[in-house]
């Protein structure tokens, strides 16, 4: 830059500066080298004295820059060396009814995203990173079950209609949902009304398990036997036989009529499959 000539005691703008250094950003102008002197912004009134003088250029570090987006709070700038790769600071902003899903170099997050926390390598020139936020939502959990449904997102203090069920657990009924995955937390029946209170949560699905029949079959014989309640992927002991035929002895069961089945002894111990079960009584003569 050329010197400014200034008369003693006028007042003249300072030459606007042209300096640049990498990695840096000019914050304007001091009259001594360490910035301790008396500091003048780019283009600033100066009145000239009568000697000359010097202005050292002031420079910062470039920094990033964290924005909240529509978010409450506030974040230091962040400085880094030019070609330097630093941990980003961890977010602090918040927003009601939102989430932070992390950093973009474009407001509407089209640019490029850093997650929370990301390595960070610094260019040339500051930056501004955007917090990006997601609706708040509700996490459907199988909880043991199979299938998938999509999370639902729900505006904070707004109430919506959970999502219907769509996961199945071979054996169980589906009776709802709970908070808890063990079914301590708040209950919601399916498809029940849920009004979020600004945080995501996590429904997981509450399962009974189905119970089955086993049915005694006297298979020519007299009497009567109850039948047996079974929950699923459960093993019980056979209700002991009480049928009667003359001339025989009873010999167990099978599952089949024909005694072409499963046999099992008096009492044996069971294992209910998906299905209701008969058992035959077996007569040896």
């Amino acid at each position: 830059m050329s010197n400014q000539p200034i008369e003693f005691n006028a007042s003249a703008s300072l030459s606007s500066n042209s300096f640049t250094q990498v990695g840096y950003t000019f914050v304007g102008w001091n009259t001594s080298q360490d910035g301790t002197g008396t500091s003048y912004s780019d283009g600033a009134s100066y009145t000239m004295g009568d000697a000359n003088a010097t202005l050292y250029a002031q420079w910062t570090l470039n920094s990033i820059t964290f924005d909240a987006n529509g978010g409450v709070g506030s974040m230091s700038n962040q400085p880094i060396e030019f070609n330097a790769s630093a941990s980003l600071s961890s977010n602090s902003f918040t927003q009601v009814g939102y989430t932070f899903v992390g950093w973009n170099t474009s407001q509407d997050g089209t640019g490029t995203s850093y997650s929370d926390g990301a390595s960070y390598t610094m260019g040339d020139a500051n930056a501004t990173l955007y917090a990006q936020w997601t609706l708040n939502s509700i996490t459907f959990d199988a909880n043991g079950g199979v299938g998938s449904m999509n999370n639902q997102p729900i505006i904070y203090t707004g109430s919506v209609n959970l999502t219907i069920n769509t996961f199945t657990l071979s054996g169980y009924t589906f009776l709802g949902w709970n908070t808890s995955q063990d079914g301590s937390g708040t209950s919601y029946s399916d498809g029940a009304s849920y009004t979020n209170e600004d945080a995501n949560v996590t429904m997981y699905a509450q399962w009974n398990s189905n119970t089955y029949t086993i049915t005694f079959d006297a298979n020519g014989g007299d009497g009567s036997m109850n039948n047996q309640l079974v929950n699923y992927n459960t093993s019980v002991s056979l209700t002991l036989n009480t049928f009667i035929k003359t001339g025989f002895t009873f010999g167990g069961w099978n599952t089949q009529q024909d005694g072409s089945g499963i046999n099992y002894e008096d009492g044996a111990t069971f294992a209910i499959g998906l299905t209701d079960v008969t058992v035959y009584a077996r007569w040896i003569m």
